[in-house]
Protein backbone atom coordinates (compact mmCIF):
# COMPACT_ATOMS: atom_id res chain seq x y z
CA UNK A 1 0.00 0.00 0.00
CA UNK A 2 2.53 2.16 0.90
CA UNK A 3 4.99 1.49 -1.99
CA UNK A 4 1.70 2.01 -4.19
CA UNK A 5 1.50 5.61 -3.22
CA UNK A 6 5.42 5.87 -3.05
CA UNK A 7 5.30 5.72 -6.84
CA UNK A 8 5.70 9.12 -8.71
CA UNK A 9 3.04 7.93 -11.33
CA UNK A 10 0.32 7.68 -8.16
CA UNK A 11 1.87 11.36 -6.24
CA UNK A 12 2.04 12.73 -10.11
CA UNK A 13 -1.65 11.96 -10.52
CA UNK A 14 -2.34 12.86 -6.93
CA UNK A 15 -1.22 16.61 -7.12
CA UNK A 16 -2.68 16.80 -10.93
CA UNK A 17 -6.15 15.65 -9.28
CA UNK A 18 -5.99 18.15 -6.34
CA UNK A 19 -5.06 20.77 -8.83
CA UNK A 20 -7.18 20.87 -11.01
CA UNK A 21 -10.01 20.63 -7.82
CA UNK A 22 -8.49 23.70 -6.36
CA UNK A 23 -8.85 25.68 -9.24
CA UNK A 24 -12.38 24.23 -10.15
CA UNK A 25 -13.08 25.48 -6.51
CA UNK A 26 -11.07 28.83 -7.05
CA UNK A 27 -13.23 29.16 -10.52
CA UNK A 28 -16.51 28.46 -8.71
CA UNK A 29 -15.77 31.06 -6.19
CA UNK A 30 -14.79 33.76 -8.10
CA UNK A 31 -18.34 33.25 -9.93
CA UNK A 32 -20.44 32.70 -7.26
CA UNK A 33 -18.57 36.21 -6.44
CA UNK A 34 -19.24 37.82 -9.64
CA UNK A 35 -22.79 36.95 -9.18
CA UNK A 36 -23.18 38.21 -5.82
CA UNK A 37 -21.65 41.45 -6.81
CA UNK A 38 -24.05 41.61 -10.22
CA UNK A 39 -27.39 40.74 -7.11
CA UNK A 40 -25.56 43.88 -5.17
Amino acid sequence: MLKHYLGSEPIDRYIQIKRREVLGYKRHISVWEYMHYLDA
